[in-house]
């Protein structure tokens, strides 16, 4: 399953009510805008999803980071989907770790 389609079912699983979905929606905005992000269950600092993302699966992430160093120099468009699906699996890290904050 890829990890933006896990985003979208984390996102709907984990909120509860309307409220907690818009909380955790803006959440993520602000986890990558402002490197930190008030989920409905706490906040999060972008460095500690990437740390969690990188130590749970350390081998595909550094495969992502090694494309991402390639591609940006010579395919701007793969470079930027590459980006894109690299944040999605951030995200899907986040909510993640929203939800064990909730089931403690």
């Amino acid at each position: 399953m890829g990890c933006a389609v896990a985003e979208q079912e984390a996102l709907h699983e984990n909120a509860d009510n309307q409220r907690a979905a818009v909380i955790n929606k803006q959440a993520l905005t602000d986890l990558f805008d402002k490197s930190e992000g008030v989920f409905s269950n706490g906040t999060l600092k972008l460095e500690d999803v990437v740390y969690k993302a990188i130590n749970e699966d350390r081998k595909n992430m550094a495969d992502i980071l090694c494309e991402l160093a390639i591609l940006k120099e010579v395919n701007a468009k793969q470079h930027a989907a590459l980006k894109k699906y690299l944040e999605g699996c951030l995200r899907y890290t986040a909510i993640e770790m929203n939800e064990m904050a909730n089931s403690q």
